[in-house]
């Protein structure tokens, strides 16, 4: 009997060692085991004092640092998607991860160094056409520097989209409204006109285009100068601009504008303009637009009477005798003259051997810096010059200078270009009998059509010569 107990005292282990077995045999997966563990009804309950694997194997990440982000971004600033409607947007930026980083971060380095983001698939945005919105996006943060990569999603509001009402008709189209002519700018050339609107647009970076010295530039055209014009001319100032243009009932309040390039063509007196027009503030959604403006009328060069230009040049009896002085060609025509038999003795300086091309271009270089101007308006009466002016700057030179630009340009009475080479066909003539030197030469001044640009360097499509002559004398002793 002792025997049969002792082997029904044994039974229960045997049996629950085989079970053992097989339950190692089949040992299901940590899931499945923690998902049977509430079904077993106590059997291998786990332990109260188990470790939960949530809180010490694997611990919760912390993603507060994200609380401080925006939930609203706005897109406007991007042009690529601001001019799409919501839908149409979403397409794209879907998939533009990396401007949606840069959107939600906004410059924090830190943040977007620690955050990998991804737009949630599996959720579906709204969209709100009327408005320019796209709302309900689910954007998923994940770590970049985590074992486990864990994640969190939080929703955001896109904006900034075409809405419905950016379909209609852009009011700036209307905005401005080009006036006639006025019948003082008439008698302006448009070059200067040209120059002068784009001076006050952005006087600082103009300023660099002037020369310096007794010169007429910006400085000198802007107001009223009644030295240079007559006094029916206003001058030029930041209102030349509304001479030109009117502004539609409503809108002038709403937009701001702005000329950003010119062009002239003082050939056939045409000014062209293009105007940047944009919003006032950011109430208005509607995209900003460049407008081109054409004006016809203004002056023109007159190629058929060339003294009628405005611009008169003289050489005086007292400059042209420091000329012989400083170059030397009384002993040169003196010669030329006792070793000729010929009466006419009309000597050209630029086809004589006499006259080498150092020779030629000191004399060129010195009757330019004697060079006198005198500006006449017969036709138009706007232009008017009380004072004798001079081609070159000279410091010791009391006449201001009509170069008022770098690289021997002027604005006043038109832009041009003149140097040494200027001087054209230059003739001596000496009269044995009474001694008298003669002078007289060309003065070649060219007239331009140019592109539109902002006129800070010097582009020219078209050009167009007149020629000034001028002849001045001299006894010599």
């Amino acid at each position: 009997m002792k025997k049969v107990n002792k082997f029904l005292a044994a039974l229960p282990a045997i049996f629950i060692t085989s079970l053992s077995a097989i339950s190692c045999t089949n040992k299901p997966n940590k899931i499945d085991i923690d998902n049977n563990n509430n079904n077993n009804n106590g059997v291998n309950k786990p332990d109260n004092n188990h470790k939960k694997p949530d809180s010490q194997n694997n611990p919760v990440e912390d993603f507060k640092d994200l609380d401080s982000l925006k939930t609203e971004i706005d897109f406007q600033h991007y042009n690529f998607y601001k001019e799409k409607d919501p839908i149409t947007a979403w397409s794209s930026l879907k998939n533009d991860t990396e401007t949606i980083s840069k959107s939600i971060f906004e410059g924090n380095i830190e943040l977007k160094n620690k955050y990998r983001l991804e737009v949630d698939s599996n959720t579906n945005p709204s969209f709100d056409q009327e408005n320019g919105v796209i709302n309900n996006v689910s954007i998923k943060f994940i770590k970049t520097i985590s074992s486990n990569s864990q994640s969190v999603t939080k929703k955001f509001t896109f904006k900034g989209f075409k809405g419905k009402e950016n379909n209609f008709v852009n009011n700036k189209n209307d905005y401005l409204i080009q006036k006639e002519l006025d019948e003082n700018l008439k008698g302006i050339f448009p070059s200067m006109m040209a120059y002068m609107l784009l001076y006050f647009e952005n006087v600082n970076e103009y300023e660099k285009l002037q020369a310096s010295g007794n010169v007429i530039n910006f400085e000198e055209l802007k107001n009223v100068n009644h030295n240079l014009f007559r006094d029916k001319f206003g001058g030029f100032s930041v209102g030349t601009k509304e001479l030109l243009f009117d502004y539609k009932d409503g809108l002038e309040k709403l937009y701001k504008n702005k000329i950003t390039q010119a062009s002239f063509d003082d050939i056939n007196g045409i000014l062209k303009l293009s105007i940047d027009i944009q919003n006032s503030d950011n109430s208005s959604r509607e995209p900003s637009i460049v407008k081109e403006f054409t004006f016809k009328g203004f002056r023109k060069a007159n190629f058929k009477n060339p003294e009628q230009n405005v611009i008169s040049i003289f050489l005086t009896q007292s400059d042209f005798r420091e000329i012989i002085k400083t170059t030397n060609i009384e002993k040169i025509i003196k010669n030329i003259v006792e070793k000729s038999n010929n009466t006419d003795n009309n000597i050209s300086v630029e086809n004589n051997s006499h006259f080498n091309e150092f020779l030629t271009k000191q004399i060129k270089r010195e009757v330019l810096k004697k060079l006198k101007v005198t500006i006449i308006d017969n036709e138009h009466s706007i232009y008017n010059s009380t004072q004798t002016l001079a081609i070159q700057n000279q410091k010791n030179g009391n006449e201001r200078s009509i170069l008022g630009l770098n690289g021997n340009m002027s604005l006043y009475p038109f832009n041009t270009q003149i140097t040494s080479d200027s001087i054209k066909e230059i003739y001596l003539n000496y009269e044995k009998e009474n001694k008298k030197l003669k002078i007289e030469f060309n003065l070649e001044i060219p007239f331009y059509s140019t592109p539109l640009s902002d006129l800070r360097s010097h582009a020219v499509s078209l050009e167009k010569k007149i020629l000034l002559k001028t002849t001045s004398q001299y006894t010599l002793n």
